[in-house]
C-alpha cells in the first residue's frame, strides 16, 4: 500500500476543491488469493481517499469472472468496465457506466480496457477475432450500448 499511502499524502497537500478522483485500473498485484484480499482493502482505501469511481484494468482482467465479481461486490465505489463481460453469459461483470454529480453538473463515466493490455483477452476480442477465453472477454464497444446505460 505504499503507492496509496504516497497518493494520500500528495492528495492531502495538493488536492483542489471540487476535484474528481478516478483510478484507471491495474491496482491488483496478481492473481493469488493474497492479492485478491489486498485488493479488497485497496478498494476501501480508495473510498476513504475520496475517489469517485474505479476502472478495471489489465491486472483485474486476469482474474476469473467469479473472483472478479466477488472482489468488487463489497465496494461502495462504482467499479466500472464496459470492456469485461462474462464469456458464458456475455453480461458485464461490473457496471459499464456511472453518472456522478459534481459542481452542479452530471458527469458520465465509461470504464474501458484496451484488449491489447491483456494478451489472452486480445486474442478473444472482436478486435482480434480468435478463440473465446474461459474467463472474461472484451466485447466490441458500440455507441448504442453506451446509450442503453445512460
Amino acid at each position: 500500500m505504499g503507492g496509496l499511502t504516497r497518493a494520500q499524502t500528495w492528495l492531502k497537500q495538493n488536492r483542489e476543491p471540487n476535484s474528481l478522483l478516478f483510478d484507471i485500473g491495474g491496482a491488483i498485484g496478481g492473481e493469488q488469493d493474497y492479492h485478491v484480499i489486498q485488493y479488497g482493502y485497496m478498494l476501501q482505501a480508495y473510498e476513504k481517499m475520496g475517489y469517485q469511481a474505479l476502472n478495471l484494468g489489465a491486472g483485474e482482467a486476469r482474474l476469473s469472472a467469479k473472483t472478479l465479481k466477488e472482489a468488487t461486490a463489497a465496494s461502495k465505489l462504482p467499479v466500472l468496465s464496459a470492456s469485461l463481460v462474462d464469456s458464458q453469459s456475455r453480461k458485464p461483470l461490473v457496471s459499464p457506466t456511472t453518472i456522478i454529480e459534481a459542481g452542479g453538473r452530471k458527469i458520465g463515466l465509461l470504464g474501458v480496457l484496451d484488449p491489447r493490455s491483456v494478451p489472452s483477452l486480445a486474442t478473444a476480442s472482436p478486435f482480434f477475432p480468435s478463440m473465446m477465453p474461459s474467463r472474461v472477454t472484451c466485447p466490441r464497444w458500440q455507441p448504442s450500448v453506451m446509450r442503453s446505460f445512460c
